[in-house]
C-alpha cells in the first residue's frame, strides 16, 4: 500500500475516532497544505470520508485549503473559513487556525517550512493530534528498499 493511502487512512480512523469521543460536539477539523502539493484528489478523499458531524476548518488561500473547503461544501459540511488578513494580525499566528480545532491534517512532504509548519508545530504544542499525508513520489523516482 502505498505510504500517502496509508496516511489517509490513518488520519481517517483517528478522525473517526475522535468523532465518537467528541459526541455530540462536532469536530473541528483543521486542513493546512503546502502550496506546491499537487495531489489534489487526496484531499478530496479525505474531505468525502470525513464523518457527517465534521466541521471543516481552513484558511481561504492556498490551493490545498481552497480545494478542502470547497470539496466541504460540495459534500454539505458546514465550514468555519478564516483569511490570512486575520492570521497576520500582531501577536495572532499560527495558534489562530489551530487552536480552535480537535485534529489538524497537514498536505505537506513534512520538511518544507512555510505557515503549514509553523501550524503543525502550533498544533502539536497545544496537545492536539497531527497527521501529515506525504505526496506521493513521483513516477519515475526510484524505489528504494531495504536490503535486509
Amino acid at each position: 500500500m502505498a505510504s500517502h493511502v496509508a496516511q489517509l487512512a490513518s488520519a481517517l480512523h483517528a478522525i473517526s475516532v475522535l468523532a465518537l469521543q467528541q459526541s455530540p460536539q462536532p469536530l473541528r477539523v483543521a486542513v493546512i497544505g503546502q502550496p506546491a502539493f499537487t495531489p489534489l484528489s487526496l484531499v478530496t478523499s479525505l474531505i468525502a470520508h470525513l464523518p457527517a458531524s465534521c466541521v471543516v476548518v481552513a484558511e481561504n488561500t492556498g490551493k490545498v485549503e481552497q480545494h478542502a473547503l470547497a470539496s466541504a461544501r460540495r459534500y454539505g459540511y458546514i465550514v468555519e473559513e478564516h483569511s490570512l488578513e486575520e492570521n497576520m494580525q500582531p501577536g495572532n499566528t499560527a495558534d489562530a487556525l489551530v487552536q480552535p480545532v480537535s485534529i489538524v491534517v497537514a498536505f505537506w512532504d513534512g520538511i518544507s517550512q512555510g505557515p503549514h509548519s509553523s501550524a503543525t508545530v502550533a498544533a502539536r504544542q497545544a496537545g492536539i493530534p497531527v497527521f501529515v499525508i506525504a505526496p506521493p513520489p513521483p513516477p519515475n523516482a526510484p524505489i528504494q528498499n531495504t536490503l535486509f
